[in-house]
C-alpha cells in the first residue's frame, strides 16, 4: 500500500476512536442560562452512596455555563453531577450511569445526562416523571381529586417498575428500586429481587431492603406477634402482650404526631373504634415521636381514647426494626388469639374485616 494512504488511514481510525472515546468517559455539559454566577465554579462527580465530598471522582471548571469531564474507565458507576455549593440531590443534580463513552450533560430545573442506551432509558423515564409530577403540582388536591391524583402516581410507578423488573442487571434500575422501596408492595421487591444479578444487589440500599423483607417474614400474616416492653404516658412499661393475645381482635397502630397521613387516618380508625370497641376490638398505639409533648398533644387534640405506648426515640424505636416498620402509617391486625391477619389494613377494609370477626 501507499505509504501516504496508509498514513492517512492510520490517522483516520486514531479520529474515529477519539471520537467515540473507547478508552474512558468524556461528559460536555451545558448549564441554563437562567442560572447565573457559575463561571468559575467547578461541577463535580460524586458516587451515589459516598460518605463525603472527598469521594469526588472527577471535577471541571465552568466556562461559559459549560465543561467538559473526562477520564480514564473506572467501571460502571451511578453518581450524581453537582455544581460547586449547591448541593448534590437538588435542582442541576442529575443522576445517571458514569460509564465508559461520550456523554452529555443538561443541567437545568430538569437535568439529565444521554449519551449512552441506558442513560438515554433512565433519563426519559425520569423526564417522565418530571412532567407528571409537575402536571400534579398544579392539580388541586381535594376530596374530588385524591382518587384521580392516585390513580395518576400508581400508574407513574408502574412504569417505573416495569423499568426495573426488564433490567435487573443494570444499576439505573437498582437507583430505582431504591428510589421507589416504600411505593413497591412486598411481593414486587421479592419479584425484583429474585432475578437481580450481583450488580444490581451491590447498589447502595439493596441489600437493606433484602434485609427488610426477610424481617418482615417474622411478622407476616399467620405468624404469631412479637412481644415487646414501652412505656405508657405515665412512664409505667407495659409489655403488648398485656393486650394481645388476651381474647380481643387488635389493631397495632405505628403512628407519630408529625406523620400527616396518620392524622388523616385518625378519624377513620375514631369512628370504627367506637363502633366495634365494646364488641372485643383494642387498638395498641405505637408512637414514633420524638417529643412527648407532641404525642401527648395530638392524642388530646384528636380524642384517641385508646391504649398508647411510645419511647419517645422517633425512628430509632425499639419497634421499628422488630415489625419490619419503616414507612407510617403501619397496621397490623392481630386475631383474639394473638395471630396476624393482615398488615396495613384501614377504612373500609378494616371495618368489613372486624364486621366478619366480631359478628
Amino acid at each position: 500500500m501507499n505509504r501516504k494512504l496508509l498514513s492517512i488511514g492510520l490517522m483516520s481510525t486514531l479520529t474515529l476512536l477519539s471520537s467515540v472515546n473507547l478508552y474512558g468517559y468524556e461528559i460536555k455539559g451545558k448549564i441554563a442560562s437562567s442560572l447565573s454566577g457559575v463561571d468559575g465554579k467547578y461541577v463535580y462527580i460524586l458516587p451515589i452512596g459516598a460518605k463525603g465530598l472527598n469521594e469526588v471522582i472527577d471535577s471541571a471548571k465552568i466556562s461559559n455555563n459549560s465543561f467538559i469531564l473526562s477520564g480514564a474507565d473506572k467501571g460502571e458507576m451511578m453518581c450524581r453531577l453537582f455544581i460547586q455549593d449547591m448541593a448534590p440531590g437538588k435542582t442541576y443534580s442529575p443522576s445517571f450511569l458514569l460509564e465508559k463513552g461520550n456523554l452529555v450533560a443538561t443541567l437545568d430545573t430538569f437535568s439529565y445526562v444521554n449519551g449512552t442506551p441506558e442513560n438515554d432509558a433512565f433519563s426519559a423515564l425520569m423526564k417522565k416523571v418530571e412532567d407528571t409530577q409537575t402536571k400534579l403540582s398544579a392539580i388541586p388536591k381535594d376530596a374530588d381529586t385524591d382518587k384521580k391524583y392516585e390513580e395518576i402516581i400508581k400508574e407513574l410507578n408502574g412504569e417505573a417498575y416495569k423499568y426495573i423488573l426488564a433490567n435487573p442487571t443494570k444499576l439505573t434500575a437498582a437507583k430505582l428500586f431504591t428510589d421507589l422501596r416504600y411505593d413497591l408492595t412486598e411481593a414486587e421487591q421479592e419479584e425484583i429481587l429474585a432475578v437481580a444479578d450481583a450488580k444490581f444487589m451491590s447498589f447502595p440500599g439493596v441489600s437493606s431492603i433484602k434485609e427488610h423483607l426477610e424481617v418482615l417474614k417474622n411478622v407476616a400474616p399467620g405468624k404469631k406477634f412479637i412481644d415487646f416492653e414501652m412505656a405508657d404516658s405515665e412512664g409505667k412499661l407495659h409489655k403488648i402482650s398485656e393486650y394481645i393475645g388476651k381474647g380481643k381482635v387488635v389493631l397495632l397502630d405505628f403512628w407519630a404526631s408529625w406523620c400527616g397521613p396518620c392524622m388523616r387516618e385518625v378519624p377513620s380508625i375514631k369512628k370504627i373504634y367506637d363502633k366495634y370497641k365494646d364488641k372485643g376490638f383494642e387498638i395498641v398505639g405505637i408512637s414514633f415521636d420524638n417529643k412527648k409533648e407532641n404525642w401527648m398533644k395530638a392524642r388530646t387534640d384528636k380524642n384517641m381514647n385508646w391504649i398508647h405506648l411510645s419511647d419517645i426515640k422517633g425512628w430509632k424505636s425499639l419497634a421499628a426494626p422488630m415489625y419490619g416498620v419503616n414507612s407510617i402509617p403501619c397496621t397490623l391486625l392481630i386475631d383474639k388469639d394473638g395471630t396476624i391477619l393482615q398488615r396495613n389494613i384501614f377504612g373500609d377494609e378494616l371495618e368489613g374485616k372486624l364486621a366478619e370477626l366480631l359478628k
